[in-house]
């Protein structure tokens, strides 16, 4: 539904989605961050990427979500947010932690789910499943240096997405200082198999 590469489609203030089926639609909107040869570098406080999620996403009953970071191990703990419109935040990918708080709840914010990301300087491979037919959300870290791969997961009551959420990479309350890039989003849960192909294409386009 969305793919998001720093070497395709920046021109300006605009990230490009270039994902086949809805290119032309969804387009990110940067604000201070830059792109490098490295990836989207985010190194002042202020800097951050906002990107809508697709409407084609708010009537489905499952999703996923990737991408690549880097953390540099500066600023506030900088998070990936994915924020519905009462700017709740609901996914933290954060240098040190991944925090789920029921994804793609509206309403219901209140059970959260730690996973440490043991290796925060490296550039890993971030993915997280979310099936809202059974509340299962699952997440798999991937750092490509040593080949270890971690998951894990818990089930919630989670709702639905609302009208006007929006994933940003980086955000003034809690800035990130390295890289965020290779943004996917998919309207349905992504198998085992199709994860670790993803992760063997890195930021291209993937399935």
């Amino acid at each position: 539904m969305g793919y998001w590469n720093s070497k395709l489609g920046v021109s300006g203030e605009t990230w490009a989605n270039i994902a086949p089926a809805t290119t032309g639609q969804y387009d990110a909107v940067i604000n201070g961050a830059t792109v490098t040869q490295n990836g989207m570098v985010f190194a002042k406080t202020t800097d951050h990427v906002q990107i809508p999620i697709p409407t084609e996403l708010k009537s489905t009953t499952s999703a996923t979500f990737e991408m690549r970071m880097r953390s540099d191990g500066g600023f506030n703990n900088g998070y990936a947010d994915l924020v519905n419109q009462d700017g709740r935040e609901l996914i933290w990918i954060g240098p040190y932690e991944l925090v789920l708080s029921g994804i793609f709840d509206t309403y219901k914010y209140r059970d959260h789910k730690y996973i440490p990301i043991k290796n925060p300087l490296r550039l890993i491979y971030i993915t997280i499943t979310a099936d809202l037919t059974n509340g299962r959300i699952t997440a798999y870290l991937y750092d490509p240096l040593t080949g270890d791969i971690e998951s894990d997961g818990y089930t919630t009551d989670i709702g639905t997405i609302a009208d006007g959420d929006f994933v940003w990479l980086s955000r003034t309350q809690t800035p990130h200082s390295g890289i965020m890039d290779g943004i996917r989003i998919y309207n349905r849960v992504l198998t085992q198999e199709e994860i670790a192909r993803n992760w063997a294409v890195g930021i291209e386009l993937g399935i």
